[in-house]
């Protein structure tokens, strides 16, 4: 990561203006987050979208800010302001992301496990019904049989014909 210095001497004056502006926004909050979309800011700051974004994407580049894409495309994304923080505190920024992404992962594992358990149980319940269905079918070409006074629990097997006939085979 630059310094601070050399970070600000990459930037042009508006871009600075973008830097300054972040930065005092993100002060007021805890977790140093500005959840402002870009026309915000440019609108707040009275330059172009285009120097925003501009100033934004040096920025990140840089490792002074992260955008965390928002979830609804209505909504703003949100920037995440790190500064410039000591090695030694960007060692365990680090780490806690890390360690973050090991939770998201394994939380991430266990709803993949619950999904596969749930699908292998519909699969089952699927293949059974799909055998209920298929005895019901196979009742359902008995009842003309029936009606006909043929004893329907010695039919071996049913087949219905192109004529819309269905074919019995019994045993004596």
């Amino acid at each position: 990561m630059l310094s601070k210095e050399k970070v600000l001497a990459s930037l042009s004056e508006n871009e600075k203006r973008v830097f300054n502006y972040i930065e005092a926004k993100t002060e007021r909050d805890a977790d140093r987050k500005l959840k402002e979309s870009m026309r915000q800011i440019s609108g707040q700051l009275g330059i172009s979208e285009a120097t925003v974004h501009r100033a934004v994407q040096k920025l990140r580049t840089n490792g002074v800010i992260q955008i965390v894409p928002s979830r609804e495309k209505t909504e703003s994304n949100e920037i995440v302001f790190y500064g410039f923080p000591a090695p030694e505190e960007q060692v365990g920024d680090i780490f806690k992301m890390v360690g973050s992404l090991n939770s998201g992962i394994q939380r991430f594992e266990t709803i993949l496990n619950n999904l596969s358990k749930e699908n292998e149980r519909l699969e089952k319940e699927n293949k059974e019904l799909n055998e209920l269905v298929d005895q019901l079918k196979a009742e359902l070409n008995k009842a003309p049989a029936a009606q006909a006074g043929i004893d329907t629990t010695k039919i071996i097997q049913t087949q219905p014909l192109k004529d819309g006939t269905i074919a019995y085979i019994v045993k004596k």
